[in-house]
This record gives C-alpha cells, sequence and structure tokens, in this order.
C-alpha cells in the first residue's frame, strides 16, 4: 500500500495534487544544492580541500532558505510556484558560483 492511497481515504485527491507542484519545486532546489555542494567538494584540490561545513557556512542564507521553503502556502497557483523555485534555484546556483 503506498503513501497516496492510504491518504486519499481521508484526504480528497484533489487536496493531495494541490500539494505536487510544491513539493516538486522543493525537490528541484534541494537537488540544486546538493549537485553544487557535490560540484564544490569534488574540486576542492589536496591542499585546499572544502568541507560541507564550510559550504554551509559561506551558503547559510540558501541553506536555511531551502528548510523554510515548507512553510509556503500550498494553495497558491502552478505559476507562482515555478516563479518561487525557479527563482531559488537561481540563487543558489549563483551563490555557489560566486562562493567557490
Amino acid at each position: 500500500m503506498n503513501i497516496l492511497f492510504k491518504l486519499s481515504i481521508y484526504i480528497p485527491f484533489k487536496e493531495i495534487y494541490k500539494e505536487l507542484p510544491k513539493t516538486a519545486g522543493m525537490m528541484k532546489c534541494i537537488v540544486a544544492y546538493y549537485n553544487c555542494a557535490l560540484k564544490a567538494l569534488k574540486e576542492g584540490t589536496s591542499e585546499n580541500k572544502k568541507s560541507l561545513d564550510q559550504i554551509i557556512k559561506k551558503t547559510k542564507e540558501e541553506y536555511v532558505d531551502l528548510t523554510k521553503m515548507k512553510f509556503i502556502n500550498p494553495k497558491q497557483g502552478d505559476e507562482v510556484f515555478e516563479k518561487i523555485f525557479s527563482d531559488k534555484k537561481t540563487a543558489i546556483e549563483e551563490k555557489f558560483k560566486s562562493a567557490f
């Protein structure tokens, strides 16, 4: 039994579907942060080794924004989510480019 089936017993599917664009946008931002952090870790040389702690300190604002995304109102339209999350993803990528 999957989670959508269990939830559909208690919550109408239309309500679950409204959450999907927000969830997908959040995942895109989280994956973008992960990929940028992984790239920064791999590009570090032996004398200039980077750690995850250093990366998080340099990108603290973006890291905190990732945790605050769960508080965005899920009842907004798809276009609003597309703009919000594409802007956040761009901000993450630009911060990593400038910091590393």
